[in-house]
């Protein structure tokens, strides 16, 4: 019988979609460390789904909302993810999930954040960061429709933030989250941002410019300690 991971992992290839983006990383991973951390995780939804799907994992979910785990390979720890990834060893962790997350913090507060996390990720460790698409009108939608964000990002501002690491690799995704997580939304998802993405896309080129992410609300950056 396909598992429910093998099959996300090949949509992974298909719809722009963090999560399937999260699962085909683990799905390919060959290394032994097995631990896997989501930073700001909310209700667990993304952490929890992991957890089941990956039960030979080490799954930690870390926020201030409390929630409960019902599996056995899963911690949920009720605190503060600067004060968490201080004091935590990552030389077990594999991938480090934060889903829309980065933009609460203020610039300084990035900066502490990177220098520590990246200084403690093993080699091969990788850390996805998904925030508001600031080179987007969808992505200005989400950034100013929360009054909590701090800190606006588009790919060259968060290139240059990570310029000055020079023991990482990165790269950008352009990822949408569907509204519900069903056949539907996702087969809309499919037909919106692979179709018509591409047939605005020529047209803006020869008018205003084109930037690859411009319909993409939200960025997801993929960052690998070499």
């Amino acid at each position: 019988m396909i598992s429910k991971k093998y099959i996300y992992n090949k949509l992974s290839y298909i719809f722009d979609i963090s999560y399937f983006k999260y699962i085909n990383i683990l799905f390919n991973n060959d290394s032994s460390r097995n631990t896997v951390i989501d930073l700001g995780c909310g209700d667990g939804a993304i952490i929890k789904s992991i957890a089941a799907m990956f039960p030979e994992s080490n799954c930690i979910g870390v926020d201030y909302i409390q929630s409960n785990s019902s599996h056995n390979n899963l911690t949920l720890i009720n605190g503060d993810i600067l004060n968490f990834i201080s004091v935590t060893d990552l030389s077990g962790c594999s991938l480090i999930i934060m889903n829309d997350v980065i933009e609460h913090l203020d610039y300084d507060q990035i900066i502490e954040f990177m220098n520590i996390v990246i200084d403690k990720m093993p080699k091969g460790c990788r850390l996805c960061l998904q925030f508001p698409n600031m080179s987007s009108p969808f992505g200005l939608r989400n950034y100013y429709g929360d009054h909590t964000h701090k800190t606006g990002l588009t790919d060259v501002k968060m290139s240059f933030l990570l310029s000055r690491f020079k023991q990482i690799e990165f790269n950008f995704n352009g990822v949408e989250e569907p509204g519900k997580f069903n056949a539907i939304s996702i087969l809309l998802s499919f037909v919106y941002w692979k179709f018509i993405i591409k047939i605005y896309g020529l047209l803006l080129r020869r008018s205003i410019g084109w930037n690859r992410y411009f319909f993409f609300p939200n960025l997801l950056c993929v960052i690998q300690k070499i």
